[in-house]
């Protein structure tokens, strides 16, 4: 599947008269691989809102137990979710009380529900309904997380930052560029649980 994404790509911009795309990032790589120009259009983050402080209750009508980690990413291995899972051991041998919210629209893949069971149950996995439900996770985490090791621009870290949540993520290209090189997040090391 990455082969035939790779030739379709390298033949759309070929061909292609314009080339947009929604990251700076991106922009760059074209221009260096592909020696063609795009045009930067950032995208729109309406449902992220900043979050009410203080909310007991979790979007699904769960109680609020304790501070919510969210990751909103497809079960991709350049995704990382094996670091983030290593980190919330990590969390638990330190005494740490945490929730994690990994939010995606397709079942995790064994291996990952495998690593989430060392965490304690402190791992839901959330299927959201709509954009909407997605925007509600995010504003009610206290930290979004975003250990990917690859991106284009990383979606999600906007939504976090749009709604006023505390980001982690992965040092990246994306995220650099994304979050001011780190002044609007935490940058930490890619593939470094803690």
């Amino acid at each position: 599947f990455r082969h035939y994404l790779k030739l379709m790509t390298r033949g759309a911009i070929a061909r292609a008269e314009v080339i947009a795309t929604s990251s700076a990032v991106t922009k760059r790589a074209i221009a260096h691989r592909f020696r063609r120009s795009a045009v930067f259009l950032p995208p729109a983050a309406d449902d992220f809102l900043p979050s009410a402080t203080g909310a007991s209750r979790l979007p699904d009508n769960t109680a609020k137990e304790h501070p919510l980690l969210v990751y909103t990413a497809s079960f991709n291995a350049r995704k990382n979710h094996a670091v983030l899972l290593e980190a919330c051991v990590e969390l638990i041998n330190r005494g740490r009380e945490f929730q994690l919210a990994l939010i995606q629209d397709a079942p995790a893949p064994p291996a990952i529900r495998a690593m989430a069971q060392r965490c304690g149950g402190r791992v839901r996995f959330v299927r959201p309904r709509s954009p909407r439900d997605v925007a509600a996770w995010t504003r009610s985490a206290d930290a979004g997380v975003f250990p990917s090791r690859a991106e284009g621009f990383g979606i999600p870290m906007l939504e976090a930052m749009k709604s006023g949540v505390p980001l982690f993520a992965a040092d990246i290209p994306a995220a650099r560029w994304l979050t001011m090189e780190g002044r609007a997040a935490k940058l930490l090391p890619v593939d470094n649980p803690m």
